[in-house]
């Protein structure tokens, strides 16, 4: 998924979040460890999984069970579908585990996920997209690393089958892969990239998933599709785009080898050009780089309003600070952060601050049914094709910009922060004195070319 994304592409991209954020949660559920209990000659499984199905999972829970590690290449795609648009998302990992608690989990191509490699001594997390990664402890074993530190395992293996194989690298593997497992049917021996292997489909309450196993003393994972259309019709609060987004799941894992000899620089890990922090999540904004726009002057842009009449951005030249933010109704954070954004506002009203909401590539009875029942009173611009929303290199949502009375592009927001609405006064307090947020530039870059 690279470049720029449309307002429609962004509904897709954040239907492929919801999945996926959903999918981490719900397996890592399952991953939590057991509590200890007495031996039993056979773990219970779902009394509606068939005998194959059932034998398809205690076969190739055995078998990881008794290796010392294995490595293979994951290749990953999510096909998104909404509003008529269709994104494609792919993702390459590679993947070597040995027991105790050496692994390395490194995406090589693609967004959809991040790094975790742990040498034995120290455990790495990273996210490539972030460009941050953090150091810790490395785990006596598996089963504290996908339990005591399941927030940032999930924020790198969420693909299914990678939560697969840290179900297999556990203790008690069947009952972690058969937790929540409502059903299960064998569907015969097909082939998968020329290698014969036995199919079965396994449902859960809010997902369902497909296995391809390779058939013989090796029972590997060879290929896996979810089905997540539960999970998006079950989630809460689902705009309509998403609910009616289309998602389909392909993960396939190939170069499989078992029990190989590694060195250590299989698990060596190399930050390129991310930085150490102390929380991967934490403190987002002391991290972040400045925005590419911020010193630039703002592409002159006209967009259409919802209720009538034009936003001119030359109007406003010598005149007004100028606030945008890009929003959508879909966005979770949208909703959330520009209530909080039109208020900062609101309280310039009159004082030389003109706000618009440009919405992201929503039609207008869409946008005015999101609005029922709401007391937001701003202006909100139309970006139908995602246009304005490219020259303002916007990326992720919501996005806010703050432009100078001279043209020029001051600060730019990304994200919802809690404190957005108080940082955002100040800053125009500022603005309106005549002075500048960031030190002046040594060269200003030309502005893209206005919008058509």
């Amino acid at each position: 998924m690279k470049g720029m994304l449309s307002g429609a592409m962004r509904v897709v991209a954040g239907a492929g979040l919801l999945v996926m954020g959903g999918l981490s949660g719900r397996f890592a559920a399952a991953q939590e460890p057991a509590a200890p209990a007495p031996a039993v000659a056979a773990p219970a499984a779902p009394a509606a999984m068939d005998p194959k199905a059932r034998e398809l999972l205690e076969q190739m829970s055995a078998y990881f069970a008794g290796l010392k590690g294995f490595s293979l290449t994951l290749n990953a795609s999510m096909k998104l579908e909404a509003q008529g648009m269709k994104q494609d998302m792919t993702s390459e990992f590679t993947v070597a585990v040995e027991k105790p608690n050496r692994i390395a989990i490194v995406l090589r191509e693609g967004l959809m996920g991040g790094t975790m490699v742990c040498d034995g001594t120290t455990m790495y997390t990273c996210i490539p997209q972030l460009k941050r990664y953090v150091e810790t402890p490395a785990p006596a074993d598996f089963d504290a690393l996908f339990g005591d530190q399941m927030q940032m395992a999930m924020a790198v293996a969420n693909r299914p089958s990678l939560l697969i194989l840290t179900s297999m690298i556990q203790s008690k593997p069947f009952e972690r892969l058969s937790e929540g497992v409502t059903g299960g049917k064998y569907l015969g021996e097909e082939d998968v990239d020329g290698v014969k292997c036995r199919h079965a489909k396994f449902e859960q309450a809010d997902f369902d998933w497909e296995i391809w196993v390779e058939s013989g003393d090796k029972p590997l994972l060879r290929k896996l599709v979810p089905d997540m259309s539960k999970a998006l019709a079950q989630a809460e609060e689902v705009p309509e785009p998403m609910a009616q987004a289309k998602v389909s799941m392909l993960e396939t894992l190939s170069g499989w080898q078992v029990n190989p000899t590694f060195t250590a620089e299989t698990f060596k890990f190399s930050p390129a050009d991310a930085t150490k922090v102390d929380s991967l999540f934490g403190d987002m904004g002391e991290a972040e780089a400045p925005h590419p726009l911020v010193g630039q002057s703002a592409p002159d842009v006209t967009l259409d309003l919802l209720e009538g009449g034009k936003l001119e951005l030359a109007q406003h030249r010598g005149k007004d600070v100028v606030v945008f933010d890009f929003w959508a109704t879909w966005c979770g954070p949208c909703r959330k952060a520009l209530p909080e954004v039109a208020a900062a506002a609101a309280e310039f009203a009159g004082k030389g601050v003109a706000f618009y909401a440009v919405n992201e590539g929503e039609k207008p009875d869409a946008i005015r049914e999101f609005l029922k029942g709401k007391t937001l009173n701003c202006s909100i611009a139309l970006d139908l094709e995602g246009k304005v929303g490219e020259l303002y290199k916007v990326e992720g949502i919501p996005q806010t910009v703050l432009i100078d009375k001279n043209g020029k592009v001051q600060a730019v927001h990304v994200g919802y922060d809690p404190g957005i609405k108080a940082t955002l006064k100040k800053q125009l307090e500022t603005l309106l004195t005549g002075k500048d947020l960031q030190p002046p530039a040594a060269a200003e870059t030309p502005a893209p070319a206005p919008a058509p």
